[in-house]
């Protein structure tokens, strides 16, 4: 018998939360049954639809997932590759040719900032 309760929102009996029928104060989307029911079409609100995006299927989101893993891995590979690189470059700069001075290599290239004795 749930089909004959009404809202007392859209009816025309009330007002302010107040019903000028049953003299009481109702709550107005409580629903309840009512004989005096006469419904309020400028009470009525219209519904409006929401407008959705919707995402793509869950075939296209495994498939853009596989793509993504693998450009990870190969943004992964060239980085260590980058690196390894860098580190070959400073075992180059740290190797001594300098047969003279096997040790610490050539330090004639460092000058003294100090002031010369004269």
């Amino acid at each position: 018998m749930a089909g004959d309760k009404v809202r007392c929102a859209v009816c025309k009996h009330q007002a302010n939360a107040f019903c000028l029928v049953k003299k009481c104060k109702v709550a107005l989307n409580k629903r309840r049954k009512c004989d005096k029911f006469k419904i309020e079409p400028s009470k009525v609100r219209l519904k409006r639809e929401i407008p959705t995006t919707r995402g793509p299927a869950p075939a296209l989101i495994k498939d853009l997932r596989k793509e993504y893993k693998k450009a990870l891995k190969e943004e992964a590979a060239r980085q260590e590759a980058a690196k390894k690189s860098q580190q070959n470059k400073y075992k180059d700069a740290m190797k001594m040719p300098d047969e003279k001075h096997p040790l610490t290599g050539d330090l004639s290239r460092f000058v003294s900032t100090a002031g010369k004795d004269e």
